[in-house]
């Protein structure tokens, strides 16, 4: 009859597990030993997750129930309600997936079925220093309650006791010295007389503990029930490390799918086990055509560096890693594109596998080789910007120095007056080089407009269509909406002729020159249409000039918008033209691109913001002309000039006096400070900008501006740092450039007067 009742609540379990999944092998181990190894518990933590453990709770609390069936039934605790109570409990189990509620009704079903009126489950913190209470349930009240803390250093025998993975198995727990610390608050609150806790150990160490708490008398707890116990710890063990498990697996997918940066990982074989969706995007493999293949055809540089190559044999023990290695990558269709790997080593049982994190720097690369061009821009403006400037003064004296020679002259015969011309013409075409070298060097005064650039387009068409030649056709490709650019129209004049010409020359028995427009909305992303460019996201205007010639070799590609470079043959090409092209677009706040492939053209395009209000595009006339002569006033009699090449200073005092004013010159800024704090009456300050001295024009003209408010200043030089809008910041001075015509100065002189 004993083995009966035995027999039944063993198979009352078993029935319930036998209608959900079970593995051989489980039932092998819990029918040979109800307490199973660590190593038991691990094998089956790696092989499978939480829902085969759910899925074979009946079992286990089955055969749980038929070691503590004997001593249960003849102290008669275990009645035909309970045993119903745990075969409805087991029928809902193997459905569950909520760790917390599975806990606490194998608690309730423990507190029921040994009559306990307290039954506790606790886990340590992670530093170890506390035992935090994770549900207990109250028999009485039949409710839960969570939160309870106890501190190690505060109960050092209890902890021992449980580190040591020693039951504490107390019939009184006022007696009981491993309990003593407790004995005056926590036992006396709760009427607690006996205790039974259990630790719970993974791997060898108490992670926490059941603690069943018993009131009223004293309590003599049974070898059964203390190995029921037990088992239950290793269930909850078993539970909570295949539920953290599941966790660490959820949060890693998490982290693999949300990583920018490529994830593969390789097997010992050089295969790859899996990857992430990043790596998918990266190589342009589809997942499952991704898996399986050799690391060698995504990564072909790892397996040609001998030391990569040994490592990912696990022939190399000399590195625990290799990380931030610059290779090539290659997608699916053979492009390639620069990456950085780092590979780390890891061992999931026997088996050895490596991470490899990969990183597209495409974009990096396509930044730092604009960083590079714009430091060499820099260093070849600033040689430019010092030549232009001294230039400029030596033209100035030639100018001046013509201007006196044909006044003194007098009146002259045809040849002698085309021998001034030319002179003249000759020193014009010097002002432009100047001008355009300082435009290079971005440091002349961008004068900027609003253009429509359908128009500027359709009129550089009709321009250019005359000289280009016969033999090149010339076509316009625009939108019907008209799109408009902030930038200087004749800098855009000339970028355009200059492309026009290159295309020309690119088609010696002639073709066709495509001019267009379009806009384009700028997203700086590495899926962008324009990823090359480096530029700010926003709406952009492209302008681009097309040919079919003979085009560029893919190795000058890189180098051509370089200062002094040039495809042309010698002596047909400075090698300005299109670094003057990368600089104006940089100025204009946007980006140059060139695309060319040999034999069938090049592409070239100039990208600008695009200015969403539309304005007048024609500059108002200046229709106010001045006599060069005869012009001071009594408003400015004495102008003070301060130059420090003696040519340059000397004819501007000649000028001067030509126009009738009094002058006084001083060649630094240091002495036309002493000159205009001894007292002279100086009415306008004609000062250069780049002088030697602690003081330069600027510097000068803020001092004589804030100490003395009376006097007119102007600025002159072969050019200016100056940015466009300065003179809305409040500081801005009328700027005489070098070379300057007398009619020049003196509208700018009369105009300080009628200031």
């Amino acid at each position: 009859m004993k083995w009966r009742r035995q027999t039944k609540y063993t198979l009352g379990g078993v029935a319930f597990g036998m209608l959900f999944p079970l593995s051989a092998w489980a039932i092998d181990i819990f029918q040979q030993h109800l307490f199973f190894s660590l190593d038991t518990v691990l094998q089956i933590h790696q092989q499978n997750a939480l829902h085969y453990i759910i899925d074979s709770a009946p079992f286990i609390l089955g055969l749980c129930f038929f070691v503590i069936g004997h001593p249960v039934n003849s102290l008669s605790r275990l009645n035909k309600t309970a045993m119903a109570e745990i075969m409805r409990f087991s029928e809902q189990l193997s459905a569950h997936s909520d760790i917390d509620s599975v806990q606490s009704k194998i608690l309730r079903i423990i507190s029921h079925t040994l009559e306990v009126e307290r039954v506790g489950l606790w886990y340590y913190s992670e530093s170890k220093d506390w035992l935090i209470l994770s549900t207990m349930y109250l028999r009485s009240k039949g409710s839960l309650v969570k939160g309870a803390t106890l501190k190690h250093s505060q109960y050092p025998d209890f902890f021992s006791d449980l580190d040591k993975d020693i039951n504490i198995v107390s019939y009184d727990v006022r007696q009981d010295s491993r309990l003593r610390a407790f004995k005056t608050g926590y036992m006396n609150r709760y009427n607690i007389s006996s205790m039974l806790t259990v630790p719970i150990r993974v791997s060898g160490v108490t992670t926490g503990v059941i603690c069943l708490e018993h009131t009223g008398t004293n309590r003599h707890w049974r070898l059964p029930e203390q190995e029921f116990i037990k088992s239950v710890t290793l269930f909850f063990a078993l539970m909570r490390e295949s539920y953290q498990r599941m966790k660490s697996d959820i949060l890693q997918k998490m982290i693999m799918n949300t990583m920018s940066d490529g994830l593969i990982i390789i097997n010992s074989a050089g295969n790859i086990d899996s990857l992430n969706p990043a790596a998918v995007k990266m190589f342009a493999y589809p997942m499952e055509e991704g898996l399986g293949r050799h690391y060698s055809q995504l990564l072909p540089d790892l397996y040609s560096v001998p030391y990569i190559k040994d490592f990912l044999q696990g022939r190399s023990t000399e590195n625990a890693g290799i990380t931030d290695i610059e290779i090539d990558g290659v997608r699916q269709g053979g492009q390639h594109f620069p990456v950085i790997v780092s590979l780390n080593e890891m061992r999931i049982g026997p088996q050895l596998l490596y991470n490899c994190v990969i990183r597209d720097i495409t974009e990096l690369k396509i930044k730092e080789t604009a960083l590079q061009q714009a430091k060499k821009m820099e260093a070849v403006g600033q040689l430019t910007g010092g030549i232009a400037h001294d230039f400029n003064n030596l033209l100035a004296i030639i100018n001046g120095n013509l201007r006196f020679l044909e006044q003194d002259f007098g009146v002259i015969d045809a040849n002698t007056q085309e021998l001034f011309n030319d002179a003249r013409s000759a020193i014009q075409d010097g002002s432009e080089l100047t001008r355009r070298l300082l435009a290079f060097s971005s440091k002349q005064q961008v004068q900027t407009q609003n253009n429509n650039v359908n128009q500027v387009l359709e009129r550089f068409k009709y321009f250019i269509s005359r000289t280009i030649g016969d033999n090149i056709q010339l076509k316009l490709d625009l939108p019907e909406q008209a799109l408009f650019i902030m930038t200087n129209p004749s800098q855009l004049q000339n970028a355009l002729l200059n492309l026009a010409i290159n295309a020309r020359d690119a088609m010696v028995s002639g073709g066709t020159i495509m001019l267009s427009a379009t806009r384009y909305y700028h997203t700086n992303t590495v899926a962008d249409l324009k990823p090359q460019l480096s530029l700010a996201p926003g709406s952009y205007v492209v302008i681009s000039v097309s040919d079919n010639g003979i085009g560029i070799p893919a190795e000058q590609l890189p180098h051509v918008f370089e200062p002094f470079y040039t495809t042309k043959e010698l002596g047909k090409g400075t090698g300005l033209g299109l670094s003057m092209l990368y600089n104006f677009t940089q100025q204009s706040m946007g980006a140059c691109y060139i695309e060319s492939t040999v034999d069938l053209g090049t592409r070239v395009e100039m990208v600008f913001p695009e200015y969403l209000e539309e304005k007048n595009t024609t500059p108002a006339a200046d229709d106010k002309p001045i006599t060069e002569t005869g012009i001071a006033t009594d408003k400015i009699q004495l102008i003070l000039v301060v130059e420090d090449e003696p040519r340059v200073l000397k004819l501007t005092l000649r000028d001067l006096k030509y126009l009738g004013y009094a002058t006084i010159a001083a060649d630094n800024a240091a002495m036309a400070r002493q000159i205009i704090e001894s007292g002279k009456e100086v009415d306008l300050l004609l000062t250069d900008i780049q002088m030697p001295g602690e003081w330069d024009g600027h510097r000068l003209a803020d001092w004589v501006r804030t100490n003395y408010p009376q006097i007119k200043i102007i600025l002159a030089s072969g050019y200016s740092k100056e940015p466009s809008q300065h003179a809305e910041e409040g500081r801005g001075f009328p700027l005489l450039r070098k070379p300057y015509s007398l009619k020049v100065m003196a509208e700018m002189i009369r105009a300080e007067q009628t200031g």
